[in-house]
């Protein structure tokens, strides 16, 4: 394993930093607190997420690993392992509540990509696992094999022989095989318990077996394939019945989209005849006021009548014997009787023209009549067809 770049953003001590690994011996010095062992542990911590926060140093929360001040810290870490390469990202963030940070994190984010790797892990514990499998350790075993703490390097430069062995036993992990074996033997005696109770369940079983009739079985097999067959083609023919039930249902939903616009159309012509009915009441009003104003031409014209008789009876203001009288009486008679008779011509055009109007009306009206019978009749059709359709698809819907 060979680490290529290391990249920190706001870890611990850290705003921003990129650290690359040439090939060789890396040396890191510098004075005390200045961040050199907080590079170790953005490794470790990158490596083995959670599992590794007491590895390093003094054990430490999640939210320590966080810069004063900033809401989360990210680590991103790139090594080459057989020669592929690998980069996983280590992002936490901490939970805010309602007078600030409460003390946790609310969120642990790690991505794990390679070209070695069919896809990319996500997840801490994914993470963690896919690395553990890939170097064969876990992070304890790591840490003890990678990293010595300078207060246990002083002890061991001035131990004894002895103590020596035992504090590089300790360094390397070589004493957690002897706390192993004493925790097995803990366990020892009631695993060797379970095991005696499973060969007595083995060897019941094996006597039930012996009892077992063969031919039982064989006909037991047989009836179990013939209720699958059975139950497969009832399959069938349920999918088969689904499937119709589905058709049903599209052409019961074709016919409400239909009923839904029929009763559209029906809405419009509603409006339609009541327009058609409102413009009637105006044609019957004006017939009325024609009918009204042909009256009166007929009174005026009948009283031209009578006058025009009148002079033809009798014209007292003149001396028909006189013959000059005679001839201004005839005179201003013809002025008259072309004055009425102008009148009676203005008066009878007026009436020809109320005529019109009102055969022109009277045949609107009539075509506004058939117009409405034949939208009624239509309409009434459409209703029908659309109720016909409704109990149709009720008796559909019940059926299902």
């Amino acid at each position: 394993m060979k680490f290529e770049k290391l990249r920190l953003k706001n870890f611990q001590s850290y705003d921003q930093a990129t650290i690359g690994f040439e090939d060789g011996l890396t040396l890191v010095h510098g004075d005390n607190g200045a961040g050199k062992t907080t590079l170790i542990r953005a490794i470790y911590m990158a490596l083995f997420q959670g599992q590794a926060k007491s590895e390093v140093g003094t054990g430490y929360e999640l939210l320590d690993f966080i810069k004063d001040g900033e809401e989360e810290a990210e680590v991103e870490l790139t090594f080459r392992y057989e020669g592929d390469p690998y980069t996983v990202t280590w992002v936490i963030a901490k939970q805010e509540g309602d007078d600030g940070p409460v003390g946790r994190t609310r969120s642990n984010r790690t991505t794990l990509s390679s070209p070695a790797l069919d896809t990319e892990y996500s997840g801490p514990s994914d993470v963690r696992d896919v690395i553990e499998d890939l170097l064969d350790m876990d992070a304890e075993a790591y840490a003890n094999s990678t990293y010595a703490q300078q207060a246990r390097l002083t002890r061991l430069i001035e131990a004894t022989d002895s103590q020596r062995e035992s504090i590089l036993d300790n360094l390397l992990g070589l004493d957690a095989p002897e706390t192993y074996a004493d925790r097995l033997g803990d366990v020892t005696s009631p695993i060797e318990d379970f095991q005696e109770d499973l060969q007595a369940r083995r060897r019941q079983l094996s006597d039930e077996i012996s009892d077992v009739d063969e031919s039982e079985l064989q006909s037991e097999l047989q009836s179990l394939q013939e209720t699958i067959g059975d139950l497969q083609e009832r399959e069938g023919e349920l999918d088969e019945a689904v499937a119709d039930a589905q058709e049903q249902v599209q052409k019961l939903d074709q016919r409400i989209d239909e009923y839904r616009e029929a009763k559209e159309r029906q809405g419009e012509l509603e409006d339609k005849i009541r327009d058609k009915e409102e413009r009637i009441r105006e044609l019957r009003g004006e017939i009325d006021d024609c009918q009204a104003t042909i009256n009166e031409c007929e009174e005026v014209i009948e009283r031209k009548r009578e006058r025009l008789q009148e002079l033809n009876e009798d014209v007292p203001e003149y001396d028909l014997t006189d013959e000059s009288e005679a001839a201004e009486a005839l005179n201003e008679f013809e002025t008259a009787r072309e004055e009425v008779a102008a009148a009676v011509e203005r008066k009878a055009a007026a009436v020809d023209q109320a005529q019109n109007e009102v055969s022109r009306l009277e045949e609107e009206l009539d075509s506004h009549r058939d117009e409405l019978q034949t939208a009624c009749l239509d309409h009434k059709q459409k209703l029908d067809t659309v109720a016909d359709a409704r109990d149709e698809a009720e008796q559909a819907k019940d059926e299902l």
